[in-house]
Formats: structure tokens, sequence, C-alpha cells
């Protein structure tokens, strides 16, 4: 579990492809270094969060570490088979305080940046969600762009998409790869994992209530 508050940037420097026993591609083996990002407190097994991605440490040393990334991962996320600036968490324990939100890093799939717009100090980004998500983000509610937690400041639906607006301020900006980002571009996005349980919960209890009133009917 991690937060969306990136804690540094690090860097991708080696995409190797895996296969099986039958020689079928079988994922990815990322190399990525750890940048001003310490990792003492860092072991084999643990996760890190890269650009929203929850990855398992499998090999780990004081200038980088190693991790396998599936195929499923690959069909759901962007920009772990390209070399380049990446977001790092490391998973946060229970006692930490969050500052962002709740994050599985368990990406809920590929959003694209249509609108990059400086206001002030400050940078406005409009990113189209895929429409089947639109249901699960709301106005001052919160999403994970690349592993970045930001407050949602609009949403409109619209047939293509699902159109979010959210604001960088300056220390976003500098301190995670948004800068390195553009229009067109493409993110990952996990939705609000509260907002997701609840729209599922109140689809449960609609169900109930109709069978429970089909059941009532039935017995007339």
């Amino acid at each position: 579990m991690f937060s969306g508050i990136v804690e540094g940037k690090g860097e991708l420097v080696l995409v190797k492809s895996r296969r099986d026993k039958s020689k079928k591609l079988a994922g990815l083996r990322i190399k990525v270094n750890w940048g001003c990002l310490s990792n003492s407190d860092v072991q084999i097994g643990d996760s890190v969060s890269v650009n929203g991605i929850c990855l398992t440490v499998v090999t780990n040393n004081f200038e980088s570490f190693e991790a396998d990334v599936s195929n499923e991962t690959l069909l759901r996320t962007v920009g772990l088979e390209k070399l380049g600036v990446v977001n790092l968490e490391k998973a946060i324990k229970y006692s930490d305080r969050i500052g962002g939100h709740l994050v599985t890093g368990h990406v809920d799939g590929v959003a694209e940046i249509v609108l990059i717009e400086s206001i002030d100090n400050s940078r406005k980004l409009d990113v189209l969600i895929p429409q089947t998500f639109g249901k699960f983000i709301s106005k001052k509610g919160s999403i994970a762009l690349n592993g970045v937690s930001l407050t949602v400041n609009s949403v409109e639906d619209f047939h293509n998409g699902c159109l979010v607006s959210v604001n960088l301020i300056p220390h976003t900006w500098e301190t995670t790869s948004f800068a390195q980002l553009k229009t067109n571009s493409k993110v990952n996005f996990e939705v609000d994992l509260i907002a997701r349980n609840l729209y599922r919960l109140l689809q449960d209890r609609e169900l109930l209530e109709e069978n429970s009133k089909n059941k009532k009917n039935d017995t007339r």
C-alpha cells in the first residue's frame, strides 16, 4: 500500500525480455536506479511503486533495484518498457502519516494528457480517462496519476471518455516525472479505492433489494 506522495525520482536504466521454457515472452525484467532515494530499509520481496505500479524488488543494492513485470501488467500500464525518469515510492507502514490517499499500486489503466496549462506558478492538467471509470471519480475526490496522489478539480463526462482536471503545485511538478510529459503523453491511473468499493457495495445492496422485492411479488 502507498500514499501517492512520491519520495523521489529514479531512472529506468535497463529493460530485458523474460521468456518461459518454451521461449514464449513472459514479461520483462527492469532495472531502476534509486536516484536520491535511500534503499537502506528495502529488502528483497518488498514492494516499490514505479510510476504508480506496485512491483516486487527481486535484487537490491545501493545504486539500483530490479523487478519483474508480467505480461498482464504490461497490458494495463505504460512506461515500464522504455528507459527514462520514473516516480518512486516505497511501501508505507501502517504507522506512517498518510499525506495523500490510500493507493494500492494496482493500476486501473492508461489515460491521456490532453492539456497542460500554466496558471501562475502551477500547472493545470486535463486528462482523459476511459469512460467506464468515470463513475468512480468526483469533484474534490482523489486520483493517482503515475503514482502521484492528486485532487480532482473538475470532472466531465463525454462520449469518448471522462475528462478529469487536476492541479500540480510547483513542488509536485519539480519532484516528479511530470515535467517530462507533454500533451498526448500517456499516464497510469488508479481511481480512489474507497469510491470503487463503495460503488460495488451499493450495487450489491440494490441487487438484494431487487431480489427481495421479486420474492414478495412471487408470494402474492
